[in-house]
């Protein structure tokens, strides 16, 4: 039988995109002086946990393309070019590509408000429009549900709309997940199709992109990086509850999609041609729009952020992260550098990683310090307690060619954490975390909203909040009193940790702050710890990648070769902690 002409051109289609895909076939390579400065830096990081992928490419040529640590650490499974990574809010891109392609589809306008797409629309949002959701300048809060929360389309979008604005539609910038959520539901309405199908047939396939998405590509078992936190699994995404069509409607379109460091470096390739999106549309999708700070130093186009450097070059740019995993694609247009980092580690975020770019412009950046191995007796002799001049105490424990630092002791805390207490330059914040846990613990968690202004309701916020504290309370018993710490975060984020005692046992909350503004929080049933590293049989240290710097400290022994002391740094230079029989 002869094939029919459409058969004929479906099979040249097919052809045509193998070929490219093989074209654009990603291997590991580590090329040249710059490629081999940024794989030994990664490398080095490599050594003290870090599990990830990168890539980095100059004028289209790869650099650099490699994995790092374990995809599984229980299984000793590495991370290789083929492993698939999460790249939370780097997914928005894709969905401002969508909604261009529907257009050129003719079927909506950027400039369409949002009552001609969505049902039930009042009044006081009447005037949004795509390019406000496009450009997070809607006024939506962010939020109105939690990642895995069971709510669908029709629930999240009337959540959306029955919520105050925060501003009048297209008067400033306010970042909002839920925005981009509104703009998947588009996408379905308006191609009858789920989100993710879309994306895979109008996106994805035409740029040979097979391992990118949420179900479809049906990633078998060990595909995909298992996340950590504090060095424990957390597992995946994907093993969160999902509907039967992708993620629940609070991350569909904002965030959560999955892809490998080839996909995603095919798509780039495809979006600096017409094979996706013509001329037209991708100066949509890269132009700065709306301003994101006053300053005017970084714009918000269609789900990219656009730069502009000191020395006046363009940077496209968005990270993406869920607090386990994050990713975080840079390219230097005028240069033409592209780097894509993703990591599966809570504590070394793609976004601090990506500083990778100083070295290939020839700036300076502090390579963190080389682990080397010691043998094990080497590294259980130092185990032990080590008492502070205060009375507290810092517990070692060896951990293969490392070893753990515990303390859950006030002052062994703030000495492990490097922090300040009551009487520090943060002295002030230090009194608001412990003034909002007491209110908290007396029921009142007005203070905690309106640190986090989460965009939901008071009444079911304090319904979320009650529910811990009574899950705390019934496994720990009455509350007895909190003491805080803070300390520099990342740049302008300041940290502050607090101990909550209850009769039977301690909770551990590790806030983050950006000026009067709550914006991470993380809740723990262990006192905070650090993972230190051999640079010499004395010398150890760890790394903290959000701040880029070694944190060291050495142990000094008796004139019988044991283990006598561990010396801290602090801030008014060391601390001697004393080792206890």
């Amino acid at each position: 039988m002869t094939p029919t002409a459409p058969l004929l051109a479906l099979l040249a289609s097919i052809g045509s995109q193998d070929s490219r895909a093989s074209a654009l076939e990603v291997r590991e390579t580590v090329r040249g002086d710059l490629g081999t400065q940024v794989d030994d830096i990664l490398s080095r990081l490599d050594r003290l946990g870090f599990c990830g992928v990168a890539l980095v490419a100059k004028g289209g040529e790869i650099l650099l393309a490699k994995g790092y640590g374990s995809a599984d650490r229980e299984q000793g499974t590495p991370v290789t070019l083929d492993t698939v990574f999460c790249l939370g809010s780097v997914t928005k891109q894709f969905t401002g590509a969508a909604i261009l392609k529907l257009e050129m589809e003719g079927r909506l306008s950027v400039a369409d408000p949002i009552s001609k797409h969505l049902p039930g629309v009042p009044p006081d949002k009447a005037g949004i429009t795509l390019h406000h959701l496009l450009t997070h300048s809607a006024g939506l809060a962010s939020d109105f549900a939690g990642d895995y929360d069971p709510v669908d389309r029709e629930e999240y979008v009337r959540r959306a709309l029955a919520s105050d604005l925060l501003f009048a539609p297209g008067t400033r910038y306010a970042y909002s997940n839920a925005g981009y959520s509104l703009l998947g539901a588009i996408v379905e309405l308006r191609s009858g199709r789920s989100y993710e199908r879309y994306v895979r047939e109008a996106l994805f396939e035409p740029a040979g992109m097979n391992r990118t998405g949420y179900k479809i590509p049906a990633y078998r078992p060990g595909e995909i990086a298992i996340g950590y936190q504090g060095g424990e699994r957390w597992g995946t995404v994907l093993e969160r509850p999902m509907a039967e069509d992708g993620p629940w409607w609070a991350l569909r379109a904002n965030g959560g999609v999955h892809t490998t460091v080839g996909d995603f470096w095919r798509w780039h390739r495809a979006l600096q041609g017409n094979s996706i999106l013509p001329e037209e549309a991708r100066e949509k999708l890269f132009a700065p729009h709306v301003a994101e700070d006053p300053e005017g130093s970084s714009h918000y186009g269609y789900g990219w952020v656009v730069v502009r450097t000191s020395a006046g070059k363009r940077v496209v740019t968005h990270s993406g992260g869920n607090g386990i995993f994050s990713a975080d694609f840079r390219h230097f247009v005028d240069d033409d550098v592209a780097i894509f980092l993703a990591s599966s580690v809570a504590e070394m975020p793609a976004n601090a990683l990506a500083r990778i770019w100083r070295p290939i412009f020839g700036e300076k950046l502090e390579v963190p310090p080389r682990a080397v191995d010691l043998d094990g007796p080497a590294i259980a002799r130092l185990a032990g307690s080590y008492r502070l001049p205060s009375g507290g105490t810092v517990r070692v424990s060896a951990r293969g060619n490392s070893l753990l630092l515990e303390g859950a002791e006030p002052d062994a805390m703030a000495a492990l954490l490097g922090a300040e207490g009551p009487d520090g330059k943060h002295r002030d914040l230090v009194a608001r975390v412990e003034a909002i846990v007491r209110s908290a613990a007396s029921g009142d968690f007005a203070p905690l909203h309106a640190a986090v202004q989460p965009g939901v309701p008071l009444e079911e916020f304090r319904k979320e909040k009650a529910a811990t504290w009574s899950r705390w309370r019934e496994e720990l018993g009455p509350f007895r009193l909190v003491k805080a710490f803070a300390r520099p975060g990342r740049g302008d984020v300041v940290r502050s940790f607090a101990r909550l005692d209850f009769e039977r046992g301690q909770r551990f909350l590790d806030y983050e702050w950006e000026g009067e503004a709550l914006t991470g929080i993380r809740m723990r049933s262990e006192a905070p710890r650090r993972e230190i590293f051999p640079e010499s049989p004395a010398s150890f240290f760890s790394f903290e990648v959000p701040r880029w710097e070694a944190w060291k400290v050495r142990f000094e022994f008796d004139p019988y070769g044991a283990p006598a002391r561990l010396v801290l740094p602090s801030g008014a230079g060391e601390v001697v902690a004393l080792r206890t029989p």
